[in-house]
């Protein structure tokens, strides 16, 4: 008889689990059923064949007759599997690997909160939680849906005031997946009085130079790490600076012809990060600097031995 009320698109993207909640497997289904039936959305990102703390929470939680009581007529459930196997349609899996990076999910499980729009409302990273603390979390998501919706009636600065009131009132789990309602913000805040759109740029940037990192240190070239280093200073952002540093000390210590050169190295970046304001990322790089240049004579041996090993594959080439 439930199935009776659905609509085809949604009948389609259900799986049924041991117990009786209804997993969607569909985003805009799921969004579809939730705008009708003006509920939120509780979103699972999980990996079914290899995630071991997705499992975990699974068995522990979802699967318990506790939390189907917990969700019944309250929430639409939408499950995001993003498995190794081959066991998903390419296109389902595409899908759901979209929804992982538009939602910047970088741990498993990841289960959020959303409005029938989509946009995060809480939610929470991992397993190992107890079925009280879980629906804690999701109860505070779902409670933040009409906070949402009188915030987007609004107008002027009381909608940017009650807009930025509820993300900071998201935890630091859901916080980082919130780009939809740091969109809002930023497009209800010209004058970015409360600093959304230069936190987003400094974030774009960061990614950025951590990925031309990643590229630059395969090829390990000094001439390219310092020329990069030199190329990316006029331009990066105060917050960023640690990370260009971080980047200056691998080439000053692969352009290293001596010891001395090392410690002058050592000196220089000290002084450099030293005139740095305070900040994690700067205090990350400390730590990298001291480790590095902690015994400057085996550092440099290190050198001399990894050269020589290029010099013999370079021969055999």
């Amino acid at each position: 008889m439930f199935a009776k009320t659905l609509f085809p698109a949604v009948l389609a993207a259900i799986v049924l689990p041991a117990f009786g909640a209804e997993w969607l497997t569909d985003f805009e289904a799921a969004k579809q059923k939730a705008a009708a039936e003006h509920k939120p959305i509780i979103m699972d990102f999980t990996g079914s064949d290899w995630c071991g703390a997705c499992m975990h929470l699974h068995s522990s939680i979802f699967e318990k007759p506790e939390f189907d009581a917990f969700v019944k007529d309250k929430f639409i459930l939408l499950e995001i599997d993003c498995p190794h196997g081959d066991k998903m349609p390419a296109e389902e899996k595409a899908r759901n690997e979209a929804l992982v990076e538009s939602y910047s999910v970088h741990a498993f499980p990841t289960v959020l909160v959303l409005s029938p729009k989509g946009d995060v409302l809480g939610g929470f990273l991992g397993s190992g939680f107890s079925m009280e603390q879980v629906q804690k979390e999701l109860q505070q998501g779902a409670d933040n849906l009409p906070r949402l919706e009188k915030a987007q009636a609004l107008t002027g600065p009381e909608k940017l005031q009650a807009l930025g009131e509820l993300y900071k009132s998201l935890n630091n789990d859901a916080r980082p997946c919130a780009t939809s309602i740091e969109e809002q913000i930023i497009q209800n805040d010209p004058q970015d009085t409360l600093g959304f759109a230069h936190r987003r740029a400094v974030e774009r940037q960061r990614r950025d130079i951590k990925s031309r990192t990643m590229r630059l240190m395969q090829w390990r070239d000094s001439a390219q790490i310092l020329a990069a280093v030199a190329e990316l200073q006029p331009t990066v952002m105060p917050e960023n600076l640690p990370l260009v540093l971080e980047l200056k000390i691998t080439g000053n210590v692969l352009a290293a012809q001596s010891e001395e050169d090392l410690a002058k190295a050592r000196d220089s970046l000290q002084a450099e990060l030293d005139s740095m304001p305070e900040s994690p990322q700067k205090a990350e790089v400390a730590n990298r600097l001291k480790a590095t240049f902690s015994d400057i004579h085996h550092l440099f041996l290190q050198l001399k031995a990894m050269r020589a090993r290029q010099a013999e594959l370079d021969m055999m080439r």
